[in-house]
């Protein structure tokens, strides 16, 4: 497995904090929330916003087969069988997200 990383802390944000274009985007996404509009957790990542209930929890690390480096993952979102992202909860306002493949 490869992971790819920058160590950037993105902060966890309130529906209310989110830009119009990401509330917007988050109504249609998450729509499976109740009360949204109370609604904490979310965070962008390349300009695509995520929800920290989307991740599957994991509570292990990963480590990429190169470098050895490792990662700890508290949740994983699958895009497919092969590769996804990696959430590791840094406090209560921030989390780090690795690529991993």
């Amino acid at each position: 497995m490869t992971l790819v990383t920058s160590n950037h802390k993105y902060a966890i944000l309130s529906f209310c904090e989110l830009e119009e274009k990401y509330q917007k985007k988050a109504r249609k996404e998450f729509d499976w929330i109740e009360n949204i509009e109370t609604s904490y957790g979310f965070f962008i990542y390349k300009k695509s916003l995520f929800y920290l209930d989307s991740f599957m929890r994991h509570n292990d690390f990963l480590t990429d087969e190169k470098t050895g480096k490792k990662f700890y993952a508290h949740g994983v979102y699958n895009w497919s069988a092969f590769n996804g992202l990696a959430l590791e909860v840094i406090s209560n306002t921030a989390v780090k997200v690795a690529y991993y493949y």
